[in-house]
């Protein structure tokens, strides 16, 4: 435990009474003192002409437009979320253009969970704007390079200024004040750009492996002729009441007569059969609030929790929001291995994964589903069968409900539904899968090298600990 004295002018110069805040700011001011690297406040315009943040008055989200809106779990270590379907209108985003956002972007979580970053860049095939929730900022690039400024935000020193800054009620809470006298470390180029260099292969990464899920979507359609006259929208439908005590459902999606009509179209030429034959789902454990870990609290050897939350871009968030004690471990011998399939079962539901690392702990609410043996199907070709927006993501649509205020399968998921192709056709799937999450895997070293690398440049831990 920390034991220190706070001057009761810097509380009223500060305006907060935060032991945490307070902490940071003696350890900071501390290490300022000793340091060689020449530190610069986030306001200063020479290097940062613009530090803003998103839309403050009322927008209405949707699920369908044409401007991606960004919510603050969309920014995962340097990288955006585009498979999250939060959109606005047209008429809205005219409102705010100037919050449009650019290549070279950097973002940052201000309120809610703060402290998440990504950098806006092409692989993000959308127009795009953002709430105030996220802070926006752009570089003058000849002085500090865009990504270089994302690497910082996920350092340690970042990480810990960002969370000791953040005052509000019930939520984190950064000014765009505060923001503005965040400390930059202004590293000499060479060494930014071995840091920018080494997100931009993550983000060649995510490219190439959002490219080929894509792929794998569009080789669904081909294969089984599917094409979006088979969505076009049945607005007036019926149940019969039998059908509905039965099935215990009070819910019309559930009712929606759409993947019906694409099964019949694909039965034509191909078996369709169910999921329960082929696996056995297996679900996570909950280990309580009490035990979670923010990443500047957390040891050595704790273990990532991984949340449905952080489930993204159809794969697992390599530093998410929490993480717990190694021991958390034990309850999950056998439960989620490598290369199986996981799907959120709860809450966000569906987004199916490939799993190319194990070192982690996953909440109850998401699903490992384990292929039964001697099953002559991969689970690689299940994945794609849920991925496809003809098959899996309209069943996932259907066959969600909401128990209380949450989003749930319940037990569904072994009901669904997949056709059979033939065996070229589920071999070049499952091998073409396994080789996406395979590059995907790279992903782990080269974001733990960014890490390593600006906490050593900085060498800040031994000052706050």
């Amino acid at each position: 435990m920390n034991h220190f004295e706070i001057d009761l002018n810097s509380i009223i110069q500060e305006k907060r009474f935060n032991p945490r805040y307070f902490h940071f700011l003696k350890a900071r001011d501390k290490f300022l003192n000793k340091s060689n690297i020449k530190f610069i406040n986030l306001g200063n315009t020479e290097y940062f002409p613009l530090v803003s943040d998103g839309i403050h008055t009322g927008v209405k989200p949707i699920t369908d437009g044409e401007i991606k809106y960004l919510y603050v779990h969309n920014l995962k270590n340097g990288i955006i979320d585009v498979r999250d379907n939060i959109f606005l209108s047209k008429l809205d985003s005219d409102k705010f253009k100037n919050k449009i956002l650019d290549n070279d972007t950097v973002l940052l979580s201000v309120v809610g969970t703060v402290g998440l970053t990504a950098i806006f860049k092409d692989y993000v095939k959308y127009t795009t704007s953002l709430p105030r929730n996220i802070a926006y900022i752009k570089t003058n690039s000849s002085k500090i390079l865009p990504e270089y400024l994302t690497c910082f935000f996920m350092s340690f020193f970042s990480k810990i200024q960002t969370y000791s800054s953040s005052g509000g009620n019930n939520q984190g809470l950064v000014s765009l004040n505060k923001l503005k006298k965040f400390k930059i470390p202004l590293l000499k180029m060479n060494k930014q750009k071995i840091l920018a260099d080494i997100l931009l292969e993550i983000i060649k990464i995510e490219k190439k492996f959002l490219n080929s899920i894509d792929a794998t979507k569009k080789n669904f359609r081909d294969y089984f002729k599917l094409d979006d006259k088979l969505f076009e929208k049945i607005n007036i439908f019926s149940a019969e009441i039998n059908n509905m005590k039965d099935s215990n459902i009070w819910n019309a999606t559930f009712f929606d007569p759409t993947w019906d009509k694409i099964k019949a179209h694909i039965k034509k030429k191909y078996k369709i059969v169910k999921l329960d034959n082929y696996i056995d789902p297996i679900k996570g454990d909950e280990i309580g609030s009490i035990n979670y870990e923010i990443y500047t609290e957390k040891s050595d050897d704790s273990l990532p929790f991984i949340r449905t939350s952080d489930i993204y871009n159809n794969q697992v968030d390599l530093i998410p929001d929490f993480f717990c004690d190694k021991n958390f471990k034990k309850l999950q011998n056998n439960k989620f291995d490598k290369y199986d399939l996981i799907i959120n079962n709860d809450g966000k539901v569906g987004i199916p994964s490939i799993l190319t690392n194990t070192d982690y702990v996953f909440q109850s609410h998401i699903r490992s589903l384990k292929i039964k043996n001697k099953s002559d199907i991969s689970q690689f070709y299940i994945f794609g069968c849920l991925l496809s927006e003809f098959i899996g993501e309209v069943q996932f649509k259907k066959n969600t409900v909401i128990q209380s205020t949450i989003p749930t399968l319940a037990n569904r998921i072994k009901q669904f539904e997949i056709p059979l192709s033939d065996k070229k056709f589920h071999d070049f799937i499952s091998k073409k899968v396994k080789q996406s999450f395979d590059l995907l895997s790279k992903k782990k070293t080269l974001t733990e090298k960014i890490i390593k690398y600006i906490d050593e440049e900085i060498n800040f831990k031994d000052f706050y600990n």
